[in-house]
């Protein structure tokens, strides 16, 4: 696994981040087959346990289950 590093902050498991106005948790990284990237990161909102996916470039999604 291997997290974002050009950004300040630390895109490892349990870690804090901002994406937008969000402060979200980093849950797990979802990698890609074979050397395609980017991965995506799977997100949590602790203050209403929301859960986000984000890819590096596309951005973040909202996910609905």
């Amino acid at each position: 696994m291997m997290p974002i590093k050009s950004e300040k902050q630390s895109w490892t498991i349990g870690n804090m981040v901002k994406v937008g106005f969000l402060e979200l948790q980093v849950v797990n990284l979802i990698l890609t087959p074979g050397d395609y990237l980017p991965d995506k990161y799977w997100l949590i909102n602790p203050k209403n346990s929301k859960q986000y996916t984000f890819t590096p470039y596309n951005g973040l999604e909202k996910d609905w289950c």
